[in-house]
C-alpha cells in the first residue's frame, strides 16, 4: 500500500463514519504489494500500520 492509496482509504473511512455512525464498515485488502520494474517491493508497511489505526 502506497501514501496515496492510504490517504484515499482514510477520506473514505471518514466520510463512511460521517455519513452514518451506526452503519459499519467493513474492509479487504486482497494485495501482493507494490512492485517496481524490477519486482522489488516498494511499498511501506506505515501505511499498513496508517489503516489499522483508522480501523481501531
Amino acid at each position: 500500500i502506497v501514501p496515496a492509496v492510504t490517504e484515499l482509504i482514510a477520506a473514505q473511512f471518514l466520510w463512511l463514519d460521517y455519513d452514518d455512525r451506526t452503519k459499519p464498515i467493513y474492509l479487504y485488502i486482497n494485495s501482493t504489494g507494490t512492485m517496481d520494474e524490477n519486482n522489488e517491493l516498494v511499498a511501506s508497511e506505515t501505511d499498513a500500520y496508517a489503516i489499522a489505526d483508522f480501523i481501531n
